[in-house]
């Protein structure tokens, strides 16, 4: 039988770290930039190994970097920092669908430094084929995913049984509170030890009351009080679609979401979320709002998050709003805003002050 160490050492490379950034750029073909001339975008901070701040930004050449490249599209990643960070970067463009597409025509693994902080293809891509293409650029905007890898540098890790005991545990935890969400979803719609349907738009949900009032107060107090739920053991929902409460059902159930209903439905489940006090699927509907705000969604977001208390798309839209306010005013929704809901689009100036755009 081999000895087995108190202490042990381990040399390693380390893991990488990734960040991801999406840029839209608008209206596209109409843009006045000349050949040589960039459009930047924000900068954003990118994680790496050395635990110090560096902050990316991406700069998109509409009419080529130089003489030459007029035909193209130059685009470059800039990396803002003192260290030397060997970067892989993969620049994308999503389509009408938001799936990446052109994957590979920019990306590279190169060494960011203060002597050469950008990178990037001259011929990114042909100014023909993407202003041609209205999967590429669906409403005249061109979308840019970039997804940016720093490497790991090199580490010394060294513990003791210990502690190697210590993260088994924190493995099977994990691991056991995986098992646990997997075999509750399962219990969804399983007729056998059902004992409360829910109906929703002729859909049937076979449900269990102890699940049910243990993830939402809502339904705790529905079970315990004498209603006609608690009676029947049947709750009728009419203010929501099948789709949005099965949804919800399986959050209740799994914790989780599932993310095509997810993207295309998430102010509906943030209602429901809101109904039946599910807090944590409220704030991530709320967070998937607020990292998909834009300028055409910017005034029905700040009415919703009006309407519904959700402070931080509020807050979050009436700054989209405030910054693009020439572009805003000219539409309709915002003429919409001050006529229907003139005290909410009063507060829009006090906006452009407190971030000092005025």
């Amino acid at each position: 039988m081999s000895d087995v160490s108190d202490h042990w050492c381990r040399s390693t490379r380390g893991e990488a770290t990734v960040t991801t950034f999406t840029w839209t750029i608008e209206d596209l073909e109409s843009r006045p930039q000349k050949t040589g001339d960039p459009i930047y975008s924000s900068k954003f901070l990118v994680k790496n190994p050395k635990e110090k701040e560096s902050f990316g930004q991406m700069m998109l050449y509409p009419n080529g970097f130089r003489k030459g490249k007029e035909d193209y599209l130059s685009l470059f990643l800039n990396i803002n920092n003192d260290l030397s960070l060997r970067v892989k970067y993969e620049m994308s463009i999503l389509d009408s669908k938001s799936k990446k597409t052109r994957t590979g025509f920019g990306t590279a693994t190169k060494l960011f430094d203060s002597n050469t902080p950008s990178w990037g293809p001259l011929e990114w891509a042909l100014r023909s084929n993407i202003i041609n293409n209205p999967k590429l650029l669906p409403g005249g905007h061109l979308t840019i995913f970039c997804k940016v890898t720093v490497n790991g540098t090199d580490k010394t890790l060294s513990g003791s049984r210990a502690v190697e005991n210590e993260n088994v545990t924190i493995l099977t935890n994990a691991r056991g509170l995986e098992q646990v969400s997997e075999h509750l979803g399962k219990l969804l719609n399983d007729k056998k030890f059902s004992d409360v349907v829910i109906e929703c738009d002729g859909e049937i949900f076979y449900c269990h009351i102890n699940i049910l009032s243990t993830r939402s107060d809502v339904f705790q107090a529905m079970f315990q009080a004498d209603m006609t739920e608690n009676r029947t053991k049947k709750v009728m929902i009419k203010d929501m679609d099948s789709e949005v409460v099965r949804e919800m059902l399986h959050f209740i159930y799994t914790g989780g979401t599932n993310g095509n209903v997810f993207k295309e439905k998430s102010k509906e489940l943030f209602t429901a979320a809101d109904k039946y006090q599910l807090d944590v699927l409220k704030s991530t509907c709320e967070d998937h709002l607020c990292s998909n705000l834009h300028i055409n969604n910017a005034v029905e977001s700040l009415v919703f998050g009006d309407l519904h208390q959700a402070s931080k798309l509020r807050r979050m839209a009436m700054k989209v709003i405030a910054r693009n306010l020439s572009k805003v005013v000219k539409t309709e929704e915002y003429q919409n805003l001050f006529k229907h809901r003139p005290s909410l689009a009063a507060e829009i100036p006090m906006a452009l002050v407190e971030d000092n755009i005025v």
